[in-house]
């Protein structure tokens, strides 16, 4: 049975790529870049040792998110963060996938892979959008299909734990159902 914890324990998983790749396969029909594995064009995922359609645990996890303003009134007008090493957050498009941002910008930070700085994105989210939080402290997982409006460029030097300064482009966006 799909409850909202073992959904929520399964998001942290490398599965949840099945999930990505459905939705972007459901919107635009090219998922290339969400394989989970290679040749895997699986229709179920694995959640605690039972499989699941994926498009039963896509409408589950759908049913379960409320709107921002009713999940946590103390987000609405809150910056959160995101953080990006490949993707270009900079251009505004509809993020087909579920996306995932944090009120700590160090944990934003910790998902930059890249030695000489990334993408930060500053967001802030329309109180309208669906959201979970995910059970780690500060992050909340949005609804899929969202417009990500990319406002503007900037930079930003991040000083870290060990003191060292890191730079990093910087966009700011605001998310809309």
């Amino acid at each position: 049975m799909l409850t909202r914890e073992n959904v929520l324990q399964f998001w942290r998983s490398e599965e949840y790529k099945k999930l990505s790749r459905k939705l972007i396969q459901r919107y635009s029909g090219d998922s290339k870049g969400y394989k989970y594995a290679e040749g895997d064009d699986s229709l179920t995922v694995n959640i605690e040792g039972h499989n699941f359609y994926i498009d039963e645990v896509i409408e589950f996890l759908d049913d379960i998110m409320i709107p921002l303003s009713a999940s946590s009134p103390e987000y609405v007008d809150k910056i959160f963060y995101r953080g990006d090493s490949f993707l270009n957050p900079g251009i505004s498009c509809k993020k087909e996938n579920y996306i995932s941002v944090s009120s700590e910008i160090e944990d934003a930070i910790q998902f930059i892979n890249d030695s000489q700085g990334g993408t930060l994105s500053f967001v802030k989210i329309d109180s309208s959008v669906k959201c979970i939080k995910t059970g780690v402290e500060g992050e909340i997982l949005l609804q899929h299909g969202c417009l990500w409006e990319a406002q503007n460029e900037s930079n930003y030097i991040h000083t870290d734990f060990h003191g060292n300064k890191i730079g990093y482009r910087t966009i700011n966006v605001v998310i809309h159902p």
